[in-house]
């Protein structure tokens, strides 16, 4: 990814390289726009809310759908197995492997970013063990807390959702489920393709612990950049660390931002919207 067609060649001599379409000497994107419009009119089906944030990103909001199958259908028998088979945890040993990736990494794939195996009945060595034990803490808390509940089925509603925009459309999709955009596009981003994960409320500081500033959207460009040279930070960790007071003094009405960026707590809603598609002047 990211290499010109003649160094993957040298690299790759069975590579079969595709020419996407032009226009006025640039890549034409229309058909990849149309193709991001029918996967967001499939998703706005059932979610509340869609804010498509790129040419192949959009986040949903979809707690209604998910409050409704938690009234009309078996949690124990139905969402809970569904959203187990589905999903991989934000905060097991592969997600904290693909969290501590660089950003630049991050797009060029890497190991952490691999599917699911299914490995039939194969007996788990003692640290497959232990991860399984540690991993049972959600789906135990989800018996009995709302908030965890809610987002077992959500996770169910996206599994879903991937499912039918690969059937109607044939494209393959990634989620992320969690309470607020911020996590969910984290979660999303740890294992690829056609896979998802779920952020729990207790995962959360296993994900940021050495998250890379630059993964965290929002601190990507000048601002990250300024951020780790003026508070000498790397990490989502290490910027939760530094006090609210400073973070204020040192980047005037941006303090609380921060701080709800590196803690997760960041809660900026879905808009339901969609990117410009011309200007004029």
């Amino acid at each position: 990814r990211q290499m010109n067609g003649q160094e993957a060649r040298k690299q790759c001599p069975e590579i079969v390289l595709v020419q996407v379409p032009t226009a006025f000497g640039k890549a034409d994107l229309k058909i990849y726009k149309q193709g991001g419009n029918e996967v967001v009119s499939l998703l706005a089906q059932r979610a509340g809310s869609c804010e498509k944030r790129s040419v192949d990103e959009v986040a949903i909001d979809i707690t209604a759908e998910a409050e409704r199958m938690l009234r009309e259908r078996s949690f124990e028998d139905d969402l809970l197995p569904a959203a187990k088979r589905a999903s991989h945890l934000a905060d097991s040993a592969l997600s904290r492997t693909a969290a501590a990736v660089s950003r630049d990494d991050t797009r060029k794939g890497h190991c952490g970013q691999q599917a699911r195996e299914i490995e039939g009945d194969k007996e788990p060595d003692t640290d497959e063990a232990a991860e399984t034990a540690a991993q049972q803490g959600p789906w135990e808390i989800a018996k009995w807390d709302p908030r965890y509940r809610r987002l077992i089925a959500g996770a169910v509603v996206v599994d879903e959702l991937r499912a039918t925009v690969e059937k109607e459309l044939g494209y393959t999709c990634s989620g992320g489920i969690a309470e607020n955009k911020m996590l969910a596009k984290l979660g999303c981003g740890l294992h690829k393709p056609k896979q998802q994960t779920i952020v729990f409320p207790c995962a959360v500081s296993a994900l940021l612990h050495g998250l890379p500033l630059e993964r965290i959207q929002g601190l990507g460009g000048d601002l990250g950049t300024q951020v780790k040279e003026q508070l000498q930070v790397s990490t989502a960790s290490e910027l939760a660390q530094i006090p609210l007071e400073r973070l204020e003094f040192t980047f005037p009405g941006k303090g609380a931002f921060l701080h709800g960026l590196a803690t997760g707590t960041h809660n900026d809603p879905v808009q339901d919207r969609e990117l410009c598609k011309s200007l004029s002047g």
